[in-house]
């Protein structure tokens, strides 16, 4: 990690909590014109869509520039959507994981280089010997990721034990040499929790709630069991057929420290800051877990350890989503601009990211990107048409009426920019570039955030 990036995280961000910036004349008059335009932003994403509620926090140095909420928590009791509401945010728990993962390297208890032998000795030796505790940090482990097993899915209402959920993938074969490939494993962060807890002798929400959101007054972040009632809850939804309907339940258990945490657009404002400041881990814990990952062989994965490297309108920003049964989140931080984003959504498959981005760039006035709307008739959008395969899950990519659309790792109508080159109609930062041969395309380059993957056609 460059030396400009840690010193601006340990200079600036050592501020625990967001203040509210008093203003002159003129320049207040300004910023309450800003805050007005993410009011609206992050307004008409909701009623676009079909969001029942939203809440933000947009924070720059200690300036908080926005935190509120929009729409309702909960349809069926009217219940409004504020600054407080708390939201499943699932894999943003991830970042929650590796910083209690380094605390414990840092004071000697475990080692990135160990392997999974030594903590869970149960585990198949044929893997568990071959792996090691950054494998399965950075998501190189090759161990089957369990949400992407079927009978998974069958199972997930129920709160499974630990040993319920590993069976579902410990047998199998792994999928690539550990360390040779990135690709995103929700297994590796749940034997991550029981190595936490292996290691503590605490459950993973006891050893978080002690040593993490006690000490940081994260009031409102916590594991977000299904059956303790928690205040300020939101409600989760899905779509049906264009209708907001009631989200499919997921026991708790299941998503472990891989995602089950719920918080508050403060709280992750206040999180963000006390992790980037230094409050968490130490400036060499955080450098790693904010570098790209180095492959056997060279190549480099921008991901580190539960966060995501990216950019912003061509500015660089740390940022991981969420993704869980009726919810959506987004986090993101953009290091030179010392500016922080946190989006929060009570419905399944919305686009956090993309509000974040346009609030990221109306913060730093910076002109939403042209996106053109080229003419392309469907037997020229059918050679793009088929079902890929990525790192980041399967893809499909249809012609529908006069449209191509994407579905699967990411949702969206896609407009034709010329040159076999396509943008998501509601997230410009989302492009595609097909690798066209023959009659239909090989695959693209998926651009998201700033992070490229490539994706192939399977049969």
């Amino acid at each position: 990690m460059p030396r400009s990036l840690v010193a601006l995280v340990l200079s600036v961000l050592a501020a625990s909590s967001p203040v509210l910036a008093q203003r002159p004349g003129a320049e207040r008059g300004a910023r309450a014109t800003l805050r007005r335009g993410l009011d609206s932003l992050a307004a008409a994403a909701g009623r676009a869509g079909s969001v029942p509620g939203i809440s933000i926090a947009v924070v720059r140095a200690r300036d908080t520039v926005a935190l509120g909420g929009y729409g309702l928590a909960d349809l069926e009791s009217d219940a409004p959507a504020t600054a407080a509401t708390v939201y499943r945010i699932g894999s943003l728990t991830k970042q929650f994981t590796a910083s209690a993962v380094m605390r414990l390297v840092e004071a000697g208890r475990i080692g990135l280089d160990d392997s999974l032998a030594k903590y869970l000795p149960d585990y198949p030796a044929a893997t568990a010997n071959r792996v090691r505790v950054r494998n399965l940090l950075n998501h190189t482990s090759g161990i089957p990721s369990y949400t992407g097993i079927r009978r998974f899915w069958q199972l997930s209402r129920l709160d499974l034990p630990a040993d319920s959920i590993v069976a579902l993938f410990k047998d199998l074969p792994l999928e690539f040499e550990p360390g040779t490939r990135w690709r995103y494993d929700n297994s590796g962060y749940y034997l991550l929790g029981l190595i936490l807890e292996r290691v503590t002798g605490e459950r993973y929400a006891d050893h978080l709630r002690r040593t993490i959101f006690e000490p940081l007054a994260l009031a409102g972040t916590r594991y977000c069991d299904t059956g303790p009632v928690i205040s300020h809850r939101a409600q989760g939804y899905g779509l049906d057929s264009g209708r907001v309907v009631n989200a499919e339940p997921i026991g708790m258990g299941p998503p472990f420290a891989a995602g089950a945490l719920c918080s508050t657009a403060g709280d992750l404002v206040r999180w963000e800051q006390a992790l980037m400041g230094g409050q968490v881990v130490s400036a060499a814990s955080l450098a790693m877990m904010i570098s790209p990952t180095t492959l056997a062989g060279g190549g480099t994965q921008p991901y580190g350890f539960g966060l995501g490297i990216g950019t912003v309108a061509g500015h660089r920003a740390i940022a991981h989503g969420g993704s869980i049964n009726g919810f959506e989140s987004w986090l993101t931080y953009l290091p030179d601009d010392t500016l922080i984003v946190a989006v929060l959504m009570n419905r399944e498959n919305a686009n956090p990211a993309a509000l974040a981005a346009r609030l990221a760039r109306r913060a730093l006035g910076i002109a939403e990107p042209v996106v053109l709307d080229l003419p392309r008739d469907r037997t020229e959008l059918a050679r793009y048409a088929g079902s890929y395969a990525s790192d980041i899950g399967g893809m499909e990519v249809a012609v529908e009426g006069t449209r191509l659309h994407l579905h699967g790792a990411v949702d969206t109508e896609l407009r034709y920019q010329g040159g076999d080159r396509f943008v998501s109609a509601e997230d410009p930062d989302v492009q595609l570039a097909f690798r066209p041969e023959g009659g239909s395309a090989t695959g693209f380059t998926l651009t998201a955030g700033g992070r490229a993957f490539e994706v192939r056609r399977t049969p």
